[in-house]
């Protein structure tokens, strides 16, 4: 993860890369998304320099969401909103209940 200060001394948003199914994605964190309330983006695999914008930082529920979410869209272009919205909730659930957590 790399991180930097920008010329007005704020930082800038944290970036790694990654891979979907063999394309390359620059993840960027967005902080939790309790702080924004927002979720997150993926631009598709036809876009060059692609971004996905995900609570990297997060540890809630919903953050984790939040990345499922976001990585199911990147593994699987083509599905629905409903689709993914409902089998990211559901991991995510079962995760949850299974006890995984982000050690922040």
């Amino acid at each position: 993860m790399s991180s930097a200060l920008r010329d007005d001394g704020r930082e800038k948003m944290k970036t790694q890369p990654f891979r979907f199914r063999g394309k390359r994605w620059r993840l960027v964190d967005t902080g939790s998304s309790a702080d924004a309330q927002g979720g997150g983006d993926c631009q598709g695999p036809h876009i060059r320099n692609r971004t996905m914008m995900i609570p990297i930082s997060g540890g809630t529920k919903y953050d984790l969401e939040v990345i499922l979410h976001e990585a199911r869209h990147a593994c699987d272009w083509d599905a629905c909103e409903e689709a993914v919205q409902e089998s990211s909730e559901a991991t995510a659930a079962l995760l949850w209940e299974l006890g995984w957590r982000k050690v922040i």
